[in-house]
């Protein structure tokens, strides 16, 4: 499975909110096409914004952050989570969400992946 799609599922069991992900205009590392000024050149696209590691529990973990867009209007679908899940899922204004993370590094990679989405807004 395509870690996108992944992602999308993983944002759904965990919090029971169905989301897509968001075109953001980002600089990109992947090869370019023939055709483009150069691999650096920013264009739209809905990869991951930064890879992250952290062992948790004893095993090695690596997340993958995309930007996503859900709809906070619609009811959360409860029953989603697996038992040994218990993610509390809460809807916050982007000035407040680094406040509810743990990780400084996370809270760096939200606050970047918020530019993208506010950038994205602005058009």
């Amino acid at each position: 499975q395509h870690l996108d799609q992944t992602a999308l599922r993983e944002t759904y069991e965990e919090t029971g909110i169905p989301v897509q992900l968001l075109l953001v205009e980002m600089k990109t590392l992947a090869t370019a096409p023939a055709n483009s000024e150069g691999p650096n050149e920013s264009k739209l696209i809905t990869e991951p914004i930064a890879v992250a590691q952290r062992v948790s529990e004893g095993k090695p973990k690596i997340i993958f952050w995309y930007v996503a867009q859900g709809d906070s209007t619609k009811a959360r679908v409860e029953g989603t989570q697996q038992e040994n899940e218990e993610f509390d899922t809460i809807w916050v204004p982007f000035d407040k969400v680094a406040s509810t993370l743990s990780f400084d590094d996370d809270r760096q990679i939200v606050n970047k992946a918020i530019r993208l989405a506010q950038q994205k807004q602005g058009e």
